[in-house]
């Protein structure tokens, strides 16, 4: 079964928005992901998850495919495999309310495990079921086709956004590693020695790698290295000011009436930080997922 590219899903195509700066700021550009059919950017690793999927016969039409999610990539698997036929069971922890009730909401089923045992617990029952049933499990973490998304997609989109203009750096938190192993893929290779900045949006660390630029600390929340995240595509890692990002963000909101959430601040922040020490004169592109 062929399944073609993700236009016709609606997904994809945000709005790339060029944000106030000081006169003495690079100009800092933020691709606007919510905008997508679910309200994010996990929108594009959905469809292109589950597209690669039925491509290569691991998920069949009608099939069913079972993911351990509480956040928004549970509702994005929802609604897509619905839209491209197929069937989605999302495991998450049991005092996990709302979010079940967004999924039920939408057509998802929902199965649910101790709370106790945290979205570790979750994820060792995903992957039973899969193995019990036969489900397919995208496994975001691990699925090249979550960077996949964002190298044909998101990238490229910016690049056309900006008809030409270079992109001398672009910002991202790790994450699962997609988003900024996908679109700093698709800028390197439009041109040489645009910058790849990491942000560290937690204080314990996970992951220490020596970089030739400032701040060599990077830190995951998640507890582990995502296998998608290209440890070679980032030139540095900045450490995160909560605070000040959090500050900003409002800021950001208030005064150029865009949705901000927690994400897009600190990304946000980390991107004025960027275009503070590049000055006028050069670009900065980051993302509100």
């Amino acid at each position: 079964m062929v399944v073609e590219a993700q236009d016709n899903l609606g997904v994809g195509h945000t709005p790339l928005y060029k944000l106030h700066t000081p006169a003495d700021y690079a100009a800092v550009y933020v691709k606007l992901d919510y905008k997508n059919p679910t309200g994010s950017t996990k929108d594009r690793v959905a469809v292109e998850i589950i597209r690669q999927a039925l491509n290569h016969d691991l998920l069949q039409a009608n099939g069913t495919l079972v993911e351990a999610s509480k956040k928004d990539f549970g509702l994005s698997l929802t609604v897509f495999a619905k839209k491209m036929g197929c069937h989605a069971v999302i495991v998450m922890p049991e005092d996990a309310q709302a979010q079940k009730a967004v999924i039920e909401a939408h057509g998802g089923q929902v199965v649910t495990t101790s709370a106790n045992l945290g979205m570790e617990g979750a994820r060792k029952k995903a992957q039973l079921l899969a193995d019990e049933k036969g489900w397919f499990m995208p496994n975001q973490y691990y699925n090249p086709a979550n960077s996949d998304a964002h190298e044909k997609g998101t990238g490229p989109e910016i690049i056309a956004a900006l008809a030409g203009k270079r992109i001398d750096a672009f910002v991202a938190g790790i994450n699962t590693g997609g988003t900024l192993s996908g679109v700093g893929h698709a800028l390197k290779e439009e041109w040489v020695g645009t910058q790849v900045v990491a942000l560290s949006n937690h204080h314990t660390p996970f992951l220490q790698q020596e970089k030739s630029q400032p701040y060599s600390l990077e830190s995951l929340g998640n507890g582990f290295v995502p296998d998608i995240l290209d440890r070679d595509i980032y030139d540095e890692v900045l450490q995160l000011d909560l605070a000040a990002a959090q500050k900003l963000g409002s800021e950001v909101a208030r005064r150029e009436g865009i949705v901000v959430k927690a994400k897009a601040a600190e990304n946000i922040w980390t991107a004025y930080q960027v275009a503070r020490r590049l000055g006028p004169g050069k670009i900065v592109v980051t993302i509100a997922p």
